[in-house]
């Protein structure tokens, strides 16, 4: 079923439709339309305009399909859940990082299951101090490494890998609070279905109400998450296994960290888009990849045109990158290739 909140995020597309359907209406379309077959060139364009509007109305129609197809996993109960090693880097992150490790704390998670590993990328600011908080706080469930230096969030994740000896690597950013059934829900899958290899949480915005730039990905996330990666999970192939909140199956992981960690591109070390990068890897090894809409974390988003205008550039940068991976990933997993053509290679271009 598609969510109330998902809903929302279509109306803009919907407004769409409207408006053109009533421009259309309005307005001498046959005269318009006389006009450009009288040149060679317009009426190439208007058939290949009329090609692409049919693509994206089929595709937009098949998205609809699969999300309303999709159904949360039924949450294990404690005997059922696997270990689990939740993973915290922060960079910079001050007095937050210790909310979110509270948050993980007070889940409804077995307390004997579960261990947290914090990492300290290189801060220049408190970061380590509060880190050292929830240590005191809760000194048998967090461990936690400190970087010398800043090297991104991919090195601060590969050392909580490296480090973690839970059957479940659970990664949350600091700027991040979970709910409290949100561990379970994300974990579950991999019990229901052995051949997941991946989770995706389900993003919202903590500073939703912080002005209009919040408000407006609160929508774009619904769309992004209750929509697209809803109707992705029905075909076993989430494309983006968000920062903010993934679960990743150990024994793939490890199966595949160096080739991530030391990933190139173009003979460049590629230091953003880590997330997709290790969707990408898990795919090609041939195992499903989920979406969890029960499992929510509310994350921190930029307030100001600057700081989105660089998280966009960034994602858009890191989904480039893997959208031109994705025909070697084919190469390598004929399975993978039937479900992924059309879905992968027209959204991964988008915003995932």
């Amino acid at each position: 079923m598609i969510t109330a909140s998902a809903k929302k995020a279509l109306l803009p597309f919907l407004l769409i439709l409207m408006t053109s359907i009533t421009i259309s209406f309005y307005t001498d379309i046959q005269s318009i339309w006389n006009l450009v077959d009288e040149y060679p060139l317009g009426k190439v364009l208007f058939i290949l305009s009329n090609i692409f509007f049919g693509i994206h109305l089929s595709i937009f129609i098949w998205r609809i399909v699969l999300s309303m197809k999709y159904k949360p996993v039924i949450p294990c109960t404690d005997e059922e859940l696997p270990t689990v090693t939740v993973i915290v880097p922060a960079y910079n992150e001050g007095r937050q990082v210790l909310d979110t490790i509270k948050s993980i704390c007070q889940s409804d998670y077995p307390p004997e299951k579960i261990s947290i590993v914090g990492v300290d990328d290189g801060s220049k600011d408190d970061t380590w101090y509060w880190l050292n908080q929830a240590e005191k706080e809760f000194p048998d469930r967090v461990q936690l490494f400190k970087q010398p230096v800043n090297r991104g969030k991919r090195h601060a994740l590969f050392m909580g890998f490296k480090q973690g000896q839970g059957d479940v690597y659970v990664t949350i950013d600091s700027d991040s609070i979970v709910e409290p059934h949100t561990l379970r829900n994300l974990v579950s899958p991999f019990v229901r279905n052995h051949r997941v290899g991946a989770v995706a949480g389900n993003v919202r915005i903590l500073n939703h109400k912080e002005g209009i730039i919040p408000k407006m990905l609160e929508v774009a996330f619904a769309f992004s998450f209750d929509f697209l990666r809803a109707g992705q999970s029905v075909i076993n192939s989430v494309m983006c296994t968000p920062g903010a909140l993934s679960a990743y199956r150990r024994g793939v992981t490890l199966k595949v960290l160096h080739e991530w960690v030391d990933q190139k591109f173009c003979g460049v070390p590629a230091n953003i888009g880590e997330d997709r990068a290790m969707t990408n890897l898990i795919l090609k090894n041939g195992y499903f990849v989920h979406y969890e809409r029960n499992a929510v974390v509310h994350t921190a988003c930029p307030v100001t045109f600057v700081k989105l205008w660089k998280m966009l550039l960034r994602w858009a940068r890191s989904n480039v990158r893997e959208t031109l991976m994705i025909p070697a990933l084919h190469s390598e997993n004929s399975g993978m290739k039937a479900h992924l053509d059309s879905e992968s290679m027209f959204w991964s271009a988008c915003w995932t």
